[in-house]
């Protein structure tokens, strides 16, 4: 088992160094992407949701970013929805009542990303779960608590009921 465990962490450092090298300006960003999500979906291999929890989350996490990095370089509806699906994984790990800062985190990103998906595929029902999704980050961003970041929500809310309202009025429909 401690083979195993050690396997893993070596993808997961994998990951890292691909990831860091991203930094630089001269870096073939798309193949390292590539490199990165092949070393970290390794990694995940070894460290299931039960045993080893909050690395399984947190390399659900990465692996989101990095697929969402991906999508903005290639416009992959797939690696869109290959973020969103991670993050889904890492949602059930960090929850609400666990770790409500980082679950508001995971909410925010399931609602931007969503909100990205239902503009791509002008679905109602997908733009209706990204608000859902970023009210539940007011849960724990109160108007009262972080009145600021509450605002900002509010203003992402309002942006996703403005292109319904733009896809619906170009249609005909209203």
């Amino acid at each position: 088992k401690d083979d195993l465990v050690l396997q893993g962490n070596l993808y997961a450092c994998l990951g890292q160094m691909y990831q860091t090298t991203l930094n630089d300006q001269k870096a073939d960003s798309l193949v390292l992407l590539k490199r990165g999500i092949e070393s970290y979906k390794k990694a995940l291999k070894y460290f299931n949701r039960y045993v080893f929890m909050y690395d399984y989350g947190r390399l659900n996490l990465v692996l989101s970013n990095l697929y969402f990095h991906f999508y903005h370089l290639t416009d992959d509806t797939q690696a869109l929805r290959d973020a969103i699906a991670y993050l889904k994984n890492a949602e059930q790990v960090f929850t609400f009542s666990g770790h409500p800062f980082l679950w508001a985190v995971i909410e925010d990103k399931l609602g931007k990303y969503l909100s990205d998906l239902g503009a791509k595929s002008a679905s109602k029902e997908i733009a209706a779960m990204a608000v859902e999704y970023l009210k539940n980050k007011q849960k724990v961003y109160t108007k009262e608590y972080a009145p600021d970041m509450w605002a900002q929500t509010e203003a992402d809310i309002g942006a996703i009921y403005d292109h319904l309202g733009r896809e619906y009025f170009n249609a005909g429909l209203l």
